[in-house]
């Protein structure tokens, strides 16, 4: 199939997207004064966001693959790309631990099931690997910024 092709069904695609979402918010717009409907209205343009969200996520992994594999010189880099982020999350993880902090609130939120030492691990992970990759930014950004006073 030729791009232009491609283009002009995903310019459609994108534009009956568009006209739904447009349709949706009307309909929570009009359905604003009655609860009922209102609660409904939103709800299906929730899960209209949640396909969307879908959609975007599927197409970002379609195309970043497609991308990977045609282009020779880019794999070898997208590779070392995904295994170091990966390594960055493994390292994170062995950091993290399962104890549950102690707040405000902390009680309550254990007695509900909603914190538990897992829940507790997985944001410790999350933040470690928020850390470790701002560190490294950081220090890209250095390191960039003194290799070009050095090269001059």
């Amino acid at each position: 199939m030729s791009s232009n092709k491609f283009y002009k069904y995903l310019s459609i695609c994108l534009y009956a997207m568009f006209i739904v979402s447009i349709v949706l918010i009307f309909f929570v717009v009009k359905d604003s004064d009655d609860n009922a409907k209102l609660d409904s209205s939103l709800n299906t343009s929730f899960y209209w966001s949640y396909i969307l969200f879908l959609i975007a996520i599927a197409g970002i992994i379609i195309f970043s693959v497609y991308q990977a594999i045609t282009v020779k010189g880019d794999s070898k880099k997208t590779i070392i790309a995904v295994v170091g982020l990966l390594a960055v999350v493994i390292v994170a993880y062995m950091m993290s631990s399962t104890e549950i902090p102690q707040f405000y609130g902390t009680k309550a939120l254990v007695a509900d099931g909603t914190l538990t030492p897992k829940t507790a691990q997985f944001t410790d992970t999350g933040l470690y690997t928020s850390y470790i990759l701002a560190f490294l930014t950081v220090g890209a950004l250095i390191y960039t910024s003194v290799s070009k006073l050095w090269s001059k």
